[in-house]
């Protein structure tokens, strides 16, 4: 089944994710510091596939428009709620978090700077959210990554890489880097005081600057079912359900989850007067702890 995924860019036609590349993405986001460049290397495998893009077209994807195409497989294999656990009047509370919002609250909040244009003299140049392959290359300045092209006596000189937009911003006129490093701050502010949770009240806040780590963190809290878990339910619908492996990988998460359940059920009435172990584990409802956001 196709759907379609809503960029800063374009509207994408995008296949329905399958088990095996679930199973990836619970895997490359694994542990308290994922190593960030597998992670972007098996997110462009991924994306080549549900999308129908080459790995160089995934790679000069902006960062946020990488950020809103997970979100969104999200919501069309599982479901556009999750259920987080936050802080309110001194207590732990669950959330049910409608990921719906936040792909709004992220377009409305980046949409003016997909691409922005700076004036000074007879120079004009563009800031725009920078591409997961500038995220992934060094930089000694963060702020030159926002700098796409420079525009001098209608000489248009694109700035693919972030070697050449720092030499471009080392020999601007003071002037003109100034008022550039300005505008950054100023979206890197307005970035940061947007609280994607302000109307719940709650003393967690939820943000997103356009970076490789923010990208990493938003697949961890959508994406939160344990690997063991998945592991144990796709051994029970093999041995139980009598479904091979590779099957199950080729199933949407929404089938897997529908499965689960009506396995467990299933096995819930034919051992209703027995003992039973732990058995099955439920997925759709899991909940991710909130106290680690800012």
């Amino acid at each position: 089944m196709k759907f379609v995924v809503e960029t800063l860019s374009e509207k994408l036609f995008c296949n329905e994710l399958n088990v095996k590349q679930y199973k990836e993405l619970l895997k490359c986001s694994y542990g308290d510091e994922p190593d960030k460049y597998i992670f972007c290397e098996t997110i462009c495998d991924i994306l080549q596939d549900v999308l129908n893009k080459t790995t160089s077209e995934i790679k000069n994807l902006n960062i946020v428009d990488l950020a809103l195409i997970i979100i969104q497989l999200k919501t069309n294999s599982h479901g556009n709620v999750i259920k987080v656990i936050v802080k309110k009047d001194e207590k732990d509370m669950t959330l049910d978090l409608n990921l719906n919002n936040i792909i709004q609250s992220i377009l409305t909040l980046y949409s003016p700077y997909k691409s922005y244009l700076i004036n000074e003299s007879n120079i004009e140049m563009e800031l725009g959210i920078p591409s997961l392959a500038r995220c992934l290359s060094t930089t000694s300045d963060v702020y030159t990554l926002f700098l796409k092209s420079l525009t001098i006596n209608n000489q248009t000189y694109k700035l693919t890489t972030n070697e050449e937009a720092e030499e471009v911003f080392n020999n601007l006129p003071l002037k003109a880097g100034r008022l550039f490093i300005k505008k950054c701050k100023e979206i890197f502010t307005q970035c940061n005081q947007t609280d994607f949770l302000e109307k719940y009240q709650t003393k967690q806040r939820l943000t997103f600057v356009p970076s490789i780590d923010d990208v990493i963190w938003y697949t961890k809290l959508i994406f939160s079912e344990p690997l063991n878990v998945l592991y144990d339910n796709m051994f029970y619908l093999s041995h139980y359900g009598h479904i091979d492996i590779k099957s199950l990988e080729a199933l949407s998460p929404g089938e897997y989850i529908y499965m689960t359940k009506t396995l467990e059920k299933t096995l819930s009435q034919k051992n209703s007067s027995e003992p039973t172990d732990q058995g099955m584990q439920d997925v759709s409802g899991e909940e991710f702890d909130e106290s680690g956001l800012i």
